[in-house]
């Protein structure tokens, strides 16, 4: 019962709710060490076009695809990855070389835009954009702050042209 409820049905990764525990008990150790981490936020662009045109059965696998793809790339056991709602995923990352997590991040997203898939013989490609805060040496953010912060960092993508990764270091 535990795992059905911190799991998102559709995609299989963790569900918001299980993300939100997971990933403050992990910024918390973060705060506690010092050791820089990064939150994600991942929207995939124009989704509502896909839903649209080709149907929700189509969009549902799509979002299947993506997250496939995410978990994929994201094996660590310090890496926590959830679907956050509708097609935004939120990806939490600690590690001993922060440099590395946006490189990981444009990876996942140049891996998505890669990618392509089917409907009815009609292909369907997806990109997505990336907003991140890696946190270096102000941890007096809480997680909500740098959901926040991530958000803003996504829509600065959003109005910039979509299908990138952007960041801010705190």
């Amino acid at each position: 019962l535990l795992s059905v409820s911190r799991t998102d049905a559709l995609t299989g990764l963790f569900n918001r709710g299980a993300f939100d525990s997971l990933a403050k008990d992990a910024y918390m150790d973060c705060r506690r060490n010092r050791k820089a981490c990064t939150l994600t936020l991942i929207d995939i662009d124009f989704f509502k076009s896909v839903n649209d045109s080709y149907g929700h059965n189509a969009g549902d696998q799509c979002l299947i695809n993506v997250a496939n793809i995410i978990a994929d790339m994201c094996r660590r056991d310090t890496d926590i990855v959830a679907r956050y709602g509708g097609e935004e995923f939120v990806l939490f990352f600690a590690s001993d070389e922060p440099e590395k997590h946006i490189q990981h991040i444009e990876l996942i997203r140049a891996a998505i835009a890669k990618y392509q898939t089917t409907c009815d013989d009609l292909p369907i490609q997806l990109t997505v954009s990336c907003g991140a805060v890696r946190v270096e040496d102000d941890f007096s953010k809480d997680l909500i702050g740098l959901i926040y912060l991530a958000d803003e960092q996504l829509y600065l993508g959003k109005h910039k042209g979509r299908n990138q990764v952007n960041e801010t270091i705190i």
